[in-house]
């Protein structure tokens, strides 16, 4: 019994720790709008042929990636923010890119792309925002 009880709360903690490290204030409305159109622009002026082209450094190859959607939301670590779109590879695999977008004279410049994850736990619904 006393075993149970530990667990539940380590695992009380964890979750406390998980959440509270994960609450951060929101970006303000005008802002999220000036990151969100910073990355649309970004995607669009690096699309050929209807494809968004992707380097992946770890396998040598460029990727031509379909666009679906930008996440609605924006998260902020220290001075960069971080715009998240979902897209899709040639063979139909869902890819969760992140778009960190910095701030200069109050005009938001996307700096770069980063493919984060692959497969299904990648795409996510407008409702997922994390």
């Amino acid at each position: 019994m006393c075993r149970k009880i530990s667990v539940s709360a380590l695992l009380l903690l964890l979750t406390a720790s998980v959440a509270a490290a994960s609450s951060e204030p929101p970006v303000e409305p005008r802002v999220l709008n000036q990151v969100q159109n910073a990355t649309r622009l970004f995607i669009d002026e690096h699309m050929v042929d209807g494809a968004y082209l992707y380097y992946d450094a770890s396998t040598h190859t460029l990727e031509r990636l379909e666009f679906k959607m930008l996440h609605p939301h924006v998260s902020k670590d220290g001075d960069l923010y971080i715009a998240r779109a979902d897209f899709f590879d040639a063979e139909g695999r869902p890819i969760d890119m992140r778009f960190l977008v910095v701030m200069r004279d109050n005009q938001p410049h996307t700096l770069q792309a980063i493919a984060h994850a692959t497969g299904p736990q990648a795409v996510h619904s407008c409702a997922d925002s994390s």
